[in-house]
């Protein structure tokens, strides 16, 4: 929660300056692959899957084709992993006695709810065409034990805008690996991943000047 207050009073300065300039207001909604990077000491295998989210933004020229935008968002995404979990039961067996062991696999899956702040810098061309690159921050809400809070990502997309809507396809990697636990029947589980994701986004400006 520190580290989320002191994010949110440097980003204050980025919305006062949004708030003194010409600025757009909108929506937007996000669609995913999620195909996490895995530390394979940690568990078995792992699988990949689709994420979903939304949130609100606000954008502003700084000069020339060159804008920059700032939001708040929500993201979901989960994964399941598999773990070697160690048996009293087993094909070892020493001295005939008995009393071997054995391993068994398990399965648990790892739902992740994420406040995201994405800032995005922009170069739009004479056709509605764009580069957008930046950084995000994301909080993990859902889990006590957590390796980053915040957890950065980078990214990189192109995208189309027309009249009061915009798509974009981007690219998006964590800066540091994430980890994360959580205890189940008394028994601590946990992964640790690098994130990877392609990201389908859809806007919509609500207020504000666009270009047609």
């Amino acid at each position: 929660m520190k580290q989320f207050l002191i994010t949110l009073l440097l980003l204050a300065p980025v919305w006062a300056t949004f708030a003194q300039s010409p600025t757009q207001i909108g929506i937007y909604s996000e669609g995913s692959w999620f195909f996490p990077k895995h530390d394979r000491s940690t568990f078995q295998s792992a699988t990949e899957s689709l994420s979903t989210g939304v949130g609100m933004y606000v954008s502003s020229p700084i000069k020339g084709r060159f804008s920059a935008s700032l939001g708040l968002g929500y993201r979901y995404k989960t994964n399941q992993a598999s773990f070697l979990e160690r048996t009293d039961e087993g094909s070892i067996d020493y001295g005939g006695e008995g009393g071997g062991y054995g391993y068994s696999t398990v399965e648990q899956k790892f739902p992740q709810h994420y406040f995201t702040i994405p800032l995005k810098l922009r170069y739009t061309n004479s056709r509605h065409l764009f580069l957008e690159s930046g950084l995000e921050a994301g909080w993990l809400l859902n889990y006590s034990r957590i390796n980053e809070k915040p957890e950065y990502n980078w990214l990189l997309g192109i995208g189309y805008s027309k009249y009061r809507l915009q798509g974009s396809l981007s690219y998006v990697q964590g800066l540091k690996d994430q980890g994360m636990g959580k205890i189940q029947n008394e028994k601590l589980y946990g992964q640790i991943y690098r994130n990877r994701m392609i990201v389908l986004n859809l806007s919509y400006t609500l207020w504000g000047h666009t270009k047609q």
